[in-house]
């Protein structure tokens, strides 16, 4: 296996109303391993009035309820009114791997 292909499960998913008998009716796929991501969501569970704690209402990362598309939303308001006006503005960016899907796991071993 190549090192691109670590890690990831090939599947084919049958695309609707085509006969299954052939190969054109399939919709080939890779499953990346999760293991990284079922691991956070756990440990998330375990210390999670920690960060409830800590989080403001006006964040998103690991809130429930709350997602992507909250933080999109509130990105794209204020830049909407500004150019309604004709103002003159900066825009911050988000990295929303940082924000979303990363922990420090050599922090969450010593903590645990």
């Amino acid at each position: 296996m190549t090192g691109s292909a670590k890690g990831r499960s090939p599947a084919c998913l049958p695309k609707p109303n085509k006969r299954q008998a052939l190969c054109s009716s399939v919709c080939p796929i890779v499953l990346v391993n999760c293991i990284r991501k079922a691991v956070s969501v756990m440990v998330l569970a375990r210390i999670q009035e920690k960060p409830d704690k800590q989080i403001g209402e006006y964040q998103s990362c690991f809130v429930p309820g709350r997602s992507t598309a909250d933080v999109l939303w509130s990105h794209q308001w204020p830049v909407a009114q500004i150019r309604q006006y004709d103002e003159q503005f900066s825009i911050l960016g988000i990295d929303f791997f940082c924000a979303f899907d990363t922990i420090d796991c050599a922090k969450v071993l010593t903590v645990l």
